[in-house]
């Protein structure tokens, strides 16, 4: 089952700080590298692929291309 960070956080379990922080960072970069500008980053907008693992950034809504 896939899962928020923010529900990932209300676990007891540990969690892997660099790893997580490595996942946002790179979701992130992909998107400026065309231009989009998220806007709204937080826990509850980041998800986790039960199946890889891997963090995603979600739900662009308030997100905003940007012309350089």
């Amino acid at each position: 089952m896939d899962e928020t960070l923010s529900d990932m956080i209300q676990r007891p379990e540990p969690l892997d700080g660099k790893k997580l922080f490595k996942d946002i960072v790179k979701s992130v970069l992909q998107l400026h590298e065309h231009y989009i500008i998220h806007r709204d980053i937080k826990p509850s907008n980041i998800m986790s692929s039960h199946a890889t693992g891997v963090l995603k950034v979600i739900d662009y809504g308030m997100a905003k291309e940007v012309d350089f």
